[in-house]
């Protein structure tokens, strides 16, 4: 029975979690390790509107210990999330742009949340024009067909698309 080793990170408001799972190709999973490292993303944002220096290397540290964990195991595929503490943070992409750098591990944002807490204070009569909450609801519809279709991918596996110059004459 072939056997993958996967990755899962969570990179939340107020810790960093990582699980190592094994995934047989007939869907049986098995988490054979779990790593938590408590750190306060979220008081930095909440409080400040931005995420300090110290967080974002507190941040980087952990994520290179988690990598080399993750090559321990010989996990070459991995899902990395991040939470509002990092989505909401004046300079998150700063700090993912440093936190990143060399890590190899990309958090996709989920933007539905927040255009969500937008959408709810920003649009009306004086903000916005007639059409925005049509406009609105096909962005929204959109976003989360990929998200369907991002997550469909990352079970079954993604399809390979020919690149480059036809090898034909």
């Amino acid at each position: 029975m072939a056997i993958r080793m996967f990755a899962a990170i969570d990179v939340g408001s107020f810790e960093l979690e990582m699980g190592i799972y094994e995934m047989a190709y007939k869907g049986e999973i098995r988490c054979v390790d779990h790593i938590r490292h408590v750190i306060a993303l979220g008081r930095d944002t909440y409080n400040t509107g931005k995420i300090s220096y110290e967080m974002t290397e507190e941040l980087c540290q952990v994520l290179e210990h988690f990598t080399g964990i993750m090559k321990t195991y010989g996990a070459a595929e991995y899902r990395a999330y991040a939470t509002s503490a990092l989505r909401e943070a004046k300079n998150s992409q700063i700090v993912l742009d440093r936190t990143l750098q060399g890590q190899s591990i990309y958090p996709p944002i989920n933007v539905l949340p927040s255009l969500s807490r937008l959408m709810k204070d920003g649009i009306g009569e004086g903000f916005t024009r007639k059409d925005h909450q049509d406009v609105a609801n096909q962005l929204f519809s959109c976003y989360a067909k990929v998200g369907d279709a991002r997550a469909l991918a990352s079970v079954i596996g993604e399809i390979p698309t020919k690149t480059g110059p036809s090898s034909t004459p």
